[in-house]
This record gives structure tokens, C-alpha cells and sequence, in this order.
């Protein structure tokens, strides 16, 4: 189990001490990993997790969209599908998908949870799986984007992404907290004309359960 926190300093260090010190008495004989992520601007807030004995496990980029997404322009050999929801058996498929796994909030848990939010996106090329996307309603934030390595470079994300941004209210596109190691994803979402807004870290403490 992990539990999260969002951290916007303007609170005071005072009351965030008390609170994480709180928080940390409450559940630490009843979790493994206490997770969190935290501006990576925020020097304050990360001095602070950090002498609470939180670890800095990755950087987490925050993209951004104003306007369109352009027409990939190219022939489309897959087919597009819309269901309610990722099937368990889809979603024990696409995780061979990701080269880095999602954020506590992008998870599969998290999606699962309030499913109604999302519009998904599922593309098939003769019969299988070859990539997906889910995006919210409302907030136009895509929690999940991935395609399977092989059908890579072939414009099966581009597609995904244009087809995300119809299935949304919000003008407005988010792709929040890429791993910044994920090379693939990160030159894609920038060649798709996003930009980082904020970068995050994401922190764990870890207890002997």
C-alpha cells in the first residue's frame, strides 16, 4: 500500500511537519511504502521529506498542450476502438506496453476507481492489441498513453493522441508525470509540440511491516 501527498509550500513548514509526523505515527505499522512527489523547485518541501527519511525514487515530467494536435496524414492499417473501460485481461496486455510504470494517480488502481471519469482509446491491427490511451472528460489530462515497442515510429501514438483530444471537453491537454527516463515518450510528447510546465520528484519512505 502508498499513500500520497501533493505538496503546495504556501501551507507553512510548520503544519506540514506536524501533519507528515502525524501521518507517519498513524499508518507505519500498517504499510510498506509511504509515497509522495513534490515539486522539484520546492527546496523547502524536499529538505523537509528528506530529513523525515524520504528517498528521491525518480523525476517525473509535467507536459502541456494549448490548440490542436495536427492530422497524422498517413494510412491507418489498425482500427480504433472506444470501450467503457481497459478489460483485466487488456490490461494484463498493455502492461508489457510500458517501458516505465505509471504514477500512483495514473495507475491501474487509481483509473479503475472512478472509470466513469475517463474516455479510453484502444487500437487494434489485426485483431490484437497494439496501443492504447485514456483521458479525462472534463480535466482533458491523459493519465496513460503506450504502444507495443514493435508498431512503434508508425504513427499509432499520434493517432491515439488526436483521437484523446476529441474525447475530452478540456481545450486544454495534460500528460502528467512522465518518467523522465522513458526517452521514447518524452521526445514524442515534445515533437508533439507539449511543453514540461513543472517537474516533480517522486519520494518514498519505506517501514518493516
Amino acid at each position: 500500500m502508498a499513500l500520497s501527498l501533493y505538496n503546495t509550500w504556501n501551507r507553512g513548514v510548520f503544519l506540514l511537519c506536524k501533519i507528515t509526523n502525524l501521518l507517519i505515527y498513524s499508518i507505519k505499522n500498517k504499510i510498506r511504502v509511504y509515497q509522495l512527489e513534490v515539486i522539484q523547485d520546492n527546496e523547502k518541501a524536499l529538505t523537509l521529506y528528506k530529513k523525515q527519511g524520504f528517498q528521491v525514487d525518480r523525476v517525473l515530467n509535467c507536459y502541456q498542450l494549448t490548440g490542436g494536435i495536427k492530422e497524422p496524414g498517413i494510412y491507418k492499417a489498425w482500427k480504433l476502438e472506444h470501450p467503457e473501460k481497459i478489460q483485466e485481461a487488456q490490461w494484463t496486455i498493455v502492461k508489457d506496453f510500458w517501458t516505465y510504470p505509471p504514477s500512483w494517480q495514473n495507475a491501474k488502481d487509481a483509473v479503475c476507481a472512478i472509470a466513469r471519469s475517463f474516455s479510453y482509446t484502444i487500437v487494434k491491427f489485426d485483431g490484437n492489441l497494439i496501443g492504447y490511451g485514456i483521458v479525462d472528460k472534463i480535466k482533458g489530462d491523459i493519465v496513460q498513453l503506450a504502444v507495443h515497442p514493435q508498431y512503434r515510429r508508425m504513427g499509432v501514438a499520434t493517432e491515439i493522441l488526436l483521437d484523446l483530444s476529441k474525447q475530452t471537453k478540456s481545450l486544454e491537454m495534460k500528460v502528467i508525470n512522465v518518467d523522465e527516463r522513458d526517452q521514447a515518450l518524452n521526445i514524442f510528447l515534445k515533437k508533439m509540440k507539449f511543453r514540461v510546465f513543472v517537474k516533480q520528484y517522486e519520494m518514498r519512505k519505506y517501514f518493516s511491516v
